[in-house]
């Protein structure tokens, strides 16, 4: 009995320290992408009028397209961007990599489940994704 209990402890212990891959996530297709951060964060900058920002995720197995849809008074930027890069994801983060197989842009993952996915970039800046 002791020896069962010690096993399952091990195994769970082994699936939560694991690495998520890509395969193994339900982030396939497109989520609609929302951006915030506080206007704290930018001091009363005049030119800067709204702390939002919309946009698209679109997960395939092998790479990540970001649109990300700027407008004037934007803090996120005015103009519409859109790059697809490789992804992976781990227990905690959502990371962008370059072409050169090189990490970028990491995202903390604040919850995340089979509609939503609450993100983190640094400590003010908030991503949203949803289906």
């Amino acid at each position: 009995m002791r020896t069962s209990i010690i096993l399952t402890f091990l195994i769970m212990l082994m699936i939560g320290c694991s690495e998520r891959k890509e395969g193994s996530t339900n982030l396939q297709g497109t989520w609609n992408a929302k951006w915030k951060t506080l206007p704290s964060s930018f001091g009363g900058i005049s030119e800067i009028t709204s702390f939002e920002m919309n946009g698209n995720f679109i997960f395939k197995d092998d790479s990540l397209t970001v649109i990300a849809n700027g407008y004037p008074g934007c803090v996120f930027g005015v103009d519409t961007i859109q790059h697809t890069q490789l992804w992976d994801l781990t227990n905690d983060s959502l990371h962008l990599i370059s072409e050169n197989n090189i990490r970028g842009i990491s995202y903390k993952i604040e919850s995340m489940d089979d509609r939503t996915v609450e993100l983190k970039l640094m400590e003010d800046i908030f991503l949203t994704l949803s289906r």
